[in-house]
């Protein structure tokens, strides 16, 4: 009890101590997410409470937050092992007994009606080790034996997470990993060597690598783009000896999605239609199931319009802009390298999530962070949130 009431007093104190910005910013997205989730489930059966549950999940992320803001974030680092080692056995357990949802075997069953994703998690518990190793006094990758070790803590749960399969959340790993090696002080040869590598290996990964339903993505998002020569050749080159694709007519013309939030994204005109009064989710054109999740920024654009996604933009900028600055504020390479990180991980998913909305990117399951429906993401998003405030508020480790 002594220890719970020290605790108490030590978090009102440093509390006051909070980046505004990114606090401000946090249940500013916060908000948008609870309305516009309403919005999108308000008529339809079994979505229409969704944004309760949003608020519990807000709750459940606040609390964590919280802790994880009267920690000192350099404790985290002590036990980034253990953290990383129990990440990734959930990622082990997904695969044998997960439930499959959507064709993707990623979800942990804890309760009735609750769910975990395993992978959201991972990316927290990557992150951590990978700013401890990064932290080293000796290490400054700057020796080709250096970057074996942060590669590898990236390696396995990208393997794990692809076996699934949900690429999307693998990918984000990727900026990650570049985000430390390259804040540690990577020579500009071993980037060069590395863009070398992915112009080579890119395609034939693409090729080989790809699933059916992957490569039908990307060739939609190809063809709106390109004329029909070049569309025809890189069809060619995809169904090629894919044993999946028995001919280029196999290749699944569904662009349905894309097309349909486009469409919503741009009927939202610069005030928007009102809350509640979009078409294209509440009459079904754009899938019912997945406007609160993955397409979330076309309902917000469609009833807020240019306006409302404005502002949603701007609270997206303080949230970034916010991480960034308390990476800057660090006064050790640790917090440095954690606050980075998780502002790169922060970033990737709001330009993945809103470029797939207006065909910027392929369509890629991924949430927008504090926005998308689902307590996983929400979750993973507000460990976050505690840790970059944890960096600011113990910058100073004597105070």
């Amino acid at each position: 009890m002594y220890f719970l009431e020290e605790y108490a007093q030590n978090i009102s104190k440093k509390f006051l101590k909070q980046n505004l910005l990114l606090s401000f910013s946090v249940l500013g997205l916060c908000a948008f997410s609870i309305l516009f989730i309403y919005s999108a489930g308000h008529k339809t059966p079994g979505l229409e409470n969704n944004w309760i549950k949003q608020g519990v999940w807000f709750a459940i992320g606040g609390i964590n937050a919280l802790i994880l803001m009267g920690i000192d974030y350099r404790k985290l680092g002590r036990f980034s092992l253990l953290i990383y080692f129990m990440g990734m056995m959930l990622l082990v357990l997904v695969l044998i007994v997960g439930m499959e949802i959507n064709g993707a075997k990623s979800w942990l069953k804890v309760l009735p009606g609750v769910n975990l994703q395993p992978s959201e998690l991972a990316k927290v518990c990557t992150i951590i080790p990978l700013a401890w190793y990064a932290a080293f006094e000796d290490v400054e990758f700057k020796k080709f034996s250096q970057l074996i070790p942060p590669a590898v803590l990236c390696i396995i749960p990208m393997a794990l997470i692809l076996k699934q399969p949900d690429m999307g959340s693998a990918l984000v790993f990727a900026p990650i990993f570049i985000t430390i090696i390259f804040l540690g002080g990577l020579k500009k040869r071993y980037f060069l060597i590395a863009i070398a590598a992915l112009l080579t290996l890119g395609p034939l990964v693409y090729k080989y690598k790809f699933q059916k339903h992957q490569k039908n993505r990307v060739l939609n998002y190809v063809r709106p783009f390109a004329n029909d020569s070049i569309y025809q050749a890189f069809k060619t080159f995809t169904v090629a000896g894919d044993p999946n694709f028995k001919d280029e007519k196999d290749v699944v013309v569904d662009d349905w999605n894309a097309r349909q939030s486009e469409l919503a994204v741009g009927s939202g005109g610069l005030y928007g239609k009102g809350l509640t009064q979009g078409t294209q989710n509440t009459l079904g054109f754009l899938p019912r199931r997945v406007a609160p999740t993955d397409f979330i920024f076309s309902v917000i654009a469609e009833e807020s319009g240019f306006i409302g996604s404005t502002i949603l933009l701007l609270g997206f900028c303080g949230l970034i802009l916010g991480s960034f600055y308390i990476a800057a504020s660090a006064t050790d390479k640790f917090g440095m390298f954690l606050a980075s990180s998780i502002g790169v991980m922060l970033t990737t998913h709001i330009f993945i999530n809103i470029g797939m909305t207006i065909r910027v990117v392929p369509i890629i399951g991924i949430p927008l962070p504090f926005v998308s429906y689902g307590g996983s993401g929400v979750v993973l998003m507000m460990i976050c949130i505690g840790i970059l405030q944890s960096v600011y508020i113990h910058r100073n480790p004597e105070r």
